[in-house]
């Protein structure tokens, strides 16, 4: 792989990881303004879920490419954030909305949060 062709890699996922943003946005929007949040939540939620999982497997494939030495550390790392959300979005579903939320937070903050400012910028170097 040439320096353009990884440094045009990496935008990929510079890219997404404002697409993230974005939608994490929303999700918090529809929190705070929506006044019975469960179906928008519903929905943004699943959006969030669908683009993170495009974007893990987007990452991992460069990561593999690149012969990153952390890949099955830092695939444990998108299995677990996976896994969380996709938890809250069940609880939603079933009605527990306020405990999720709060769940939901959490994650937005402890989990992905620490994920995309720490373990993706120990990969995410432009060349």
């Amino acid at each position: 792989m040439t320096k353009k062709e990884q440094g045009n890699e990496y935008a990929l996922i510079d890219n997404d990881h404002e697409e993230l943003h974005e939608v994490l946005t929303e999700v918090s929007q529809t929190i705070y303004t929506v006044s019975n949040p469960t179906s928008h939540l519903v929905d943004s939620l699943e959006q969030l879920i669908e683009s993170l999982s495009a974007h893990f497997r987007r990452e991992e494939a460069l990561m593999k490419k690149v012969n990153y030495t952390a890949l099955i550390q830092h695939q444990r790392q998108h299995k677990t954030l996976e896994r969380g959300f996709r938890e809250i979005l069940r609880e939603i579903k079933a009605g527990d909305c306020i405990d999720s939320t709060k769940a939901l937070y959490k994650i937005f903050e402890d989990r992905l949060g620490k994920h995309t400012t720490h373990s993706d910028t120990h990969f995410i170097r432009k060349p």
